[in-house]
Formats: structure tokens, sequence, C-alpha cells
């Protein structure tokens, strides 16, 4: 999953997709199998977490790759709002802001590592994805806003 999200690029959810849906239920299966790869075999860490499909965005530049989500956008939101929750646990914003939730040197929209659509955007802005990012702007940087989320107090 690292290699998939870590770098500057972002993940479109084109317009298309229905919203974020997922329910509890969702959530707690998808926190089992990230809490069962927690301690891994000694052969390794090996796991299938669902498919991811994307297809070249064609506002991809170079340096800057753009993605639009086929398929996995419920997953990827899902893991990302995770990964905000342990950074808010854990106190590294900073680190886990740049490896896996924002693009650093990225303004707007373009910050996002995902890119919810445009109905589910501020709701993922609320829930801490993006510590300090606003709507239509951009918030002091590394300041962790923080939400309620089912893993929160695992």
């Amino acid at each position: 999953m690292t290699g998939l999200i870590q770098g500057q690029r972002q993940f479109q959810v084109p317009l298309y997709q229905r919203t974020y849906s997922w329910t509890d239920k969702q959530l707690e299966l998808l926190w089992e199998d990230v809490l069962s790869q927690a301690e891994p075999p000694p052969a390794g860490p090996t796991h299938f977490l669902g498919s991811v499909v994307l297809a070249p965005s064609p506002r991809s530049e170079a340096g800057f790759e753009q993605w639009v989500v086929v398929d996995g956008q419920q997953r990827l939101t899902s893991l990302s709002l995770a990964l905000a929750a342990l950074r808010d646990h854990l106190g590294e914003t900073e680190r886990i802001n740049d490896l896996y939730l924002l693009n650093r040197y990225k303004h707007g929209d373009d910050r996002l590592r995902l890119l919810p659509t445009q109905a589910n955007r501020d709701s993922y802005r609320n829930a801490g994805q993006c510590a300090g990012l606003q709507p239509g702007g951009e918030g002091p940087r590394g300041r962790p806003v923080t939400a309620e989320r089912p893993w929160a107090e695992s």
C-alpha cells in the first residue's frame, strides 16, 4: 500500500463515482485486516486488501502524477482516514502528512494526495485528513484537526 500512495501524486475520485458510503461494518472489517498485519509472519507481510484500479488523469504533469480512481475509492478513503487517525494519535503530523496524505509543495486541491468527489471533499477535510487545509485555501501548516473515527480508540 505504501508504494501506491507515497510520492508526489494525487488520486482523483471522479464525479461519476458514488460518494463515500462505508458503514461501521466495512470499516471494522478493514481495520481487522490492518490489525492482522501488525505482526507479520516470519516470511514477511502479505495481504490482499482489495483491488485499486487507476487510469492516468489528463491533468498529470511532469513530477506530479495524477490518477483517476476507477475502482477502490472506498478503500483508499478509509485507509487515508485511518492514517490521519494514526497521525493524530501518535502526534506525527508532519511525517505522516508528508509521506502519505499531502503533497507538500502543492497548493489548493492539488495538495491533497486523495481528492474525493466534490460532494465528499469538505467532509474529508473536516475529518482531519489534511491538517490545517480549509476549503478554498490553506491554513497553518501542521496544525492537527481531529474527528471521531471508529478506529481512533484502537
